[in-house]
């Protein structure tokens, strides 16, 4: 079974690798390949994702980001889709004062859209892919699956919360559960090589 692999970033991070740095430079093919087992080879591999929103001029964010992107597409052929951040002033509840204020609110923008308009291209045009892993817990991605599922396309969807107990808001054929051990034995190696032979190195704060 040829499976591609459909990657929120966003979700991913805060879901599994936000508060464990030595998780952050997660080799994305080698975690599905480990996630999904023996009877899936791995296709095509995306990560949807948005470049990291600038405050005060400190660069530092993006910079490992923009890197951490390059050392996927290097060493695994990672496709990064890129969406974009977007600031809103929204109600909201604030904890330190124990009231709803208006605030600026930075929202991801286009990484949902793209990941379920790739989802549902690939289950259409690619002959080849057989199934999809879903890794991401975002609802609003349920009616691309349905679609693949309807283009005969094996589903398996992966919650990247589900450790903090948020309840699986989407739903395949299968379900894969992510342990520390899928994130600690797929790293990328450090440094990268890239085509043209330039180094890319883990970020010193990612060890």
């Amino acid at each position: 079974m040829t499976t591609n692999v459909y990657v929120d970033g966003f979700n991913l991070y805060n879901g599994c690798v936000k508060d464990k740095p030595d998780c952050k430079w997660l080799d994305l093919r080698g975690f599905a390949a480990n996630l999904l087992g023996k009877s899936h080879t791995v296709g095509a591999v995306y990560w949807f994702t948005a470049p990291v929103w600038i405050f005060g001029g400190n660069t530092d964010q993006r910079e490992r980001q923009n890197n951490y992107g390059r050392a996927l597409r290097a060493h695994s052929g990672v496709v990064v889709q890129e969406g974009r951040f977007q600031q809103n002033e929204k109600t909201v509840w604030i904890v330190a004062t124990g009231q709803r204020e208006k605030a600026s609110v930075l929202e991801e923008k286009g990484s949902d859209v793209n990941l379920a308009v790739r989802l549902v291209w690939d289950s259409f045009s690619d002959h080849d892919m057989t199934g999809a892993l879903v890794v991401s817990n975002d609802s609003d991605l349920q009616e691309a699956i349905n679609m693949a599922q309807k283009l005969k396309k094996m589903v398996v969807t992966c919650n990247p919360h589900h450790a903090e107990g948020q309840a699986n808001h989407l739903d395949g054929d299968e379900r894969r559960v992510i342990d520390v051990r899928h994130l600690r034995r797929n790293q990328l190696p450090n440094p990268v090589k890239d085509a043209k032979g330039r180094q890319i190195w883990r970020p010193t704060s990612w060890s």
